[in-house]
């Protein structure tokens, strides 16, 4: 009896061993796929900014007072290439603050755009200078209180006054030192999403300026005086009322990779039809080449972002997707041929910290590649109302892709 006794007792050992086991094993596997970016207390909108020369990921945000963005604090977070947290920093001014933008200088400092912006109306706008381990250096540069902070690059801040006079627009182009180096006035060329900067000018990449209806996308370059080098429209896919060349990277074989997309003529109708296509330009802006085939099988899905990595270009599907939802990546070669498609689902147990919440919603972010590997930046949110008060809270947190 008591050797039966003691075999059912070191049975019951033995399993509860292999479920502890199977416990860190999920633990430290979670904690190699999702990295929680969110402070203890409060929400957290952060989002990836810019990668060091050593590696480390720099995001910017704001830290705010639970269920209350408009009490918000800038910040600033640094992780370490395996995950780990390299620094923190909150701006301590009140008020509805958050940081935006960050790269790195030739003199080795960041450059941070730091906005006041309570009910989406700009209080305050300068740039503000770190140290590359997050100290503040104290210099700051005041902006234009009559403009909007456009795009931050290491040596250009781009400033827009839009006024309904198109003769009173311009878009000011000055150094991180607010020094004017050159104006365009009116209307500009392209509406520009994203801007990459080259050491003899600046390409932009967007659409055509005006209304939307009939506006085609489109990549320019600039030199250092605003004039233009060299500019490429896009033809369109089809009839549209709309289309844009999305955010592009420059590639490692020194071309530009893009998303163009387009939105047919029907554009206030909630099916209106939408066109997808991966364009590759020369260094000139000439088309080397564009896939379209690969998006046109997926007719019911939106793409956006594409990066580069380990050699390919990886493009991220928006879509309806959210968490308990699979987010899918198209893979391709540096020639636009379709390598293969890999599926992330995030569940919302697996969330640290807010997994069991009710009422939690989010979607997938930008694409970051990195030394410890390709990362999805998630949004998520907690909406915790209830008849007595109506709350909401965001947190951010990285999740490794799945690689081809």
């Amino acid at each position: 009896m008591n050797r039966m006794i003691h075999g059912i007792a070191g049975f019951l050992k033995h399993s509860l061993l292999l479920c502890l086991c199977a416990v860190l094993l999920c633990s430290a596997a979670c904690a190699e796929t999702i990295i929680d970016l969110g402070l203890p207390e409060g929400g957290d909108g952060m989002g990836y900014e810019a990668t060091l020369p050593d590696g480390r990921l720099v995001f910017s945000g704001c830290n705010s007072e639970a269920g209350n963005s408009m009490n918000s604090k800038a910040r600033l977070l640094c992780l370490n290439p395996d995950g780990t947290t390299s620094w923190d920093y909150i701006y301590p001014q009140e008020g509805c603050c958050s940081f935006f933008y960050v790269n790195v200088l030739k003199d080795g400092t960041l450059a941070v755009l730091f906005r006041d912006a309570p009910y989406q109306e700009t209080k305050e706008e300068k740039l503000v200078f770190f140290t590359m381990d997050g100290q503040p250096t104290g210099k700051e540069t005041k902006l234009e209180e009559d403009a909007i902070g456009g795009i931050l690059t290491t040596c250009f801040f781009a400033q827009k006054n839009d006024p309904y006079d198109e003769a009173e627009r311009y878009i000011r182009y000055s150094d991180v030192n607010g020094d004017l180096l050159f104006q365009i006035n009116g209307s500009p060329q392209i509406l520009a999403l994203s801007l990459i900067e080259e050491e003899d000018g600046l390409v932009l990449i967007g659409r055509e300026p005006g209304l939307l209806a009939n506006a085609a996308g489109k990549i320019m370059k600039i030199d250092l005086q605003g004039n233009t080098v060299w500019e490429t429209t896009m033809p369109f896919l089809m009839e549209v009322n709309e289309g844009v060349t999305m955010e592009g990277i420059k590639t490692g074989d020194g071309c530009y990779v893009a998303v163009l997309q387009e939105r047919g003529p029907d554009s206030g109708s909630p099916d209106c039809e939408w066109k997808y296509a991966l364009v590759k330009f020369s260094s000139t802006g000439r088309v080397l080449w564009m896939n379209q085939e690969s998006f046109d099988k997926r007719p019911e899905k939106g793409f956006e972002q594409v990066v580069e990595y380990k050699g390919k270009y990886v493009v991220v599907c928006s879509g309806e997707s959210s968490l308990d939802s699979p987010v899918q990546y198209l893979w391709f070669d540096t020639d636009g041929n379709e390598l293969g498609v890999t599926e992330q689902l995030l569940r919302k147990q697996d969330l640290p910290g807010i997994g069991h919440k009710k009422n939690l919603t989010g979607f997938p972010g930008r694409l970051i590649p990195s030394e410890g590997g390709l990362w999805q930046d998630y949004f998520c949110w907690c909406d915790e109302s209830t008849h007595e008060k109506e709350m909401a809270s965001q947190d951010d947190f990285l999740v490794r892709v799945p690689e081809l």
